[in-house]
């Protein structure tokens, strides 16, 4: 009866030692909390390579599963530890007054507010001490005035630009020398957190031009410069360019137009514009304004003419403004030629331009030994560089054997007039 009774107490006290055990050794399995530590530096002494530990850095480490938050202070070594974490993944925040952070997520708490564009995560494994990657903080910019120093560029003639009005924020300045313009402006920090001061909206206008605009970061404590491109509104030069002379040898849209010191054309300094084939043009230009009293030279030129400029043409204020352009004169050489039997009665004619002269020898001879004559012309005003080749037409005899002169007519070979210099040309004569 004893031993019966014995039998159960001992049942009854190794029941209650399985229980304890579910209930405290085999709940949790081992597992035991883990650590996280790691070094925080910044880059005050210039940049990632020469980053040195920050002191100071609250360092917030988030879990999920289970929810938890711990905190740690970076020191002097700019190191931490975050111990007492169960099992599981942890997103890192780190922050300081001074310094861009690096956040958790979203509604962590008060210290910490939005994740940041690059997450830190861990994981932490039972009873280990994670070591975190070294991280970086970037130092926030300051806050204070800064100064802000714009130059107003004409897109057109590159001249500066003078009687603008420049706003940049909530300041605004008229009072520009040389086309500079300098503010003073508040620079804030900017709302998204980043290492780069808050931007502001920079804007121009001047009478005569479209309003530009950008968008710039003043730096406090210190000088930023900027330049703004101005266009400018236009007008047009128009006009219709005509020739002293042989007006059919040329084409009006070889003739070259420039304005001198204003990008047209091919939008370079020395770019030019073409008359239509009826010799009309429109050269668009900056307008004129009480600012800015305009006026432009206009260089007409074209290969085989002498230039000709026209002086102070004044810019239209809106609109367009006619341009009376004198017609141009070609350049012309002396054509000489010599003619073999030359018929002197007959002269020398350059076709398509209608200029001749007289040709120079000795009168026909009958010479039956058929010797030749040999006579020269000279004619003046024969124009080069024409968009067709000319040819001189001549009289030339001939004896037959009874000595009956024969009058023929004979052309040069054809030719495009030009100017070496020595304001003379020669053409030739098939033999």
């Amino acid at each position: 009866m004893k031993n019966s009774r014995s039998y159960r107490v001992q049942g009854m006290i190794a029941l209650q030692i399985i229980c304890m055990l579910f209930l405290f050794g085999c709940g949790d399995s081992g597992n035991r909390n883990g650590a996280i530590r790691g070094t925080v530096f910044s880059n005050r002494s210039g940049g990632a390579l020469t980053k040195s530990p920050e002191t100071g850095v609250t360092v917030v480490a988030q879990g999920d599963a289970p929810p938890i938050i711990r905190t740690s202070v970076t020191d002097a070594s700019g190191q931490y530890v975050i111990s007492g974490l169960p099992i599981g993944t942890y997103k890192m925040g780190f922050q300081k007054d001074g310094f861009v952070s690096i956040n958790v997520k979203d509604g962590a708490s008060n210290v910490q507010s939005a994740l940041d564009k690059e997450k830190v995560e861990l994981y932490v494994e039972s009873g280990s001490t994670i070591t975190s990657p070294d991280i970086v903080l970037t130092e926030r910019p300051a806050e204070g005035d800064g100064t802000v120093i714009v130059t107003l560029i004409d897109g057109r003639s590159g001249e500066k630009v003078n009687g603008a009005t420049v706003i940049l924020g909530v300041a605004s300045t008229t009072n520009g020398s040389n086309g500079q313009y300098v503010l003073t402006v508040a620079v804030k920090a900017n709302p998204d957190g980043s290492s780069t001061p808050q931007p502001l909206s920079l804007s121009a206008a001047a009478d005569g031009y479209s309003q530009a605009g950008a968008n710039i970061t003043a730096l406090a404590g210190q000088t930023v410069a900027t330049t703004l491109i101005m266009d400018p509104k236009t007008g047009f030069l128009q006009g219709q360019i005509t020739f002293s002379k042989f007006a059919e040898l040329y084409e009006f849209t070889a003739i070259n137009l420039s304005i001198d010191g204003l990008q047209i054309g091919d939008g370079s300094a020395s770019g030019s514009v073409h008359p239509d084939v009826g010799g009309f043009f429109s050269i668009e230009v900056p307008v004129r304004t009480d600012a800015n009293n305009r006026s432009y030279n206009l260089r007409v030129s074209g290969n085989g003419f002498s230039d000709e400029v026209v002086n102070n043409i004044l810019a239209p204020v809106a609109g367009s403004v006619r341009v009376e352009v004198p017609p141009l004169i070609p350049e012309t050489v002396v054509l000489f030629g010599t003619v073999p039997n030359a018929y002197k009665a007959g002269g020398a004619v350059v076709n398509l331009v209608g200029v001749s002269a007289g040709i120079n020898g000795p009168e026909p001879v009958c010479n039956l030994n058929g010797e030749q004559t040999q006579g020269n012309f000279s004619i003046a005003d024969v124009p080069v560089n024409t968009k067709e080749q000319l040819t001189v037409t001549v009289k030339i005899y001939e004896f037959d054997d009874s000595c009956k002169i024969a009058i023929s007519t004979l052309e040069s070979n054809a030719f495009t007039a030009t100017n070496n210099g020595s304001g003379t040309f020669t053409v030739s004569f098939a033999n």
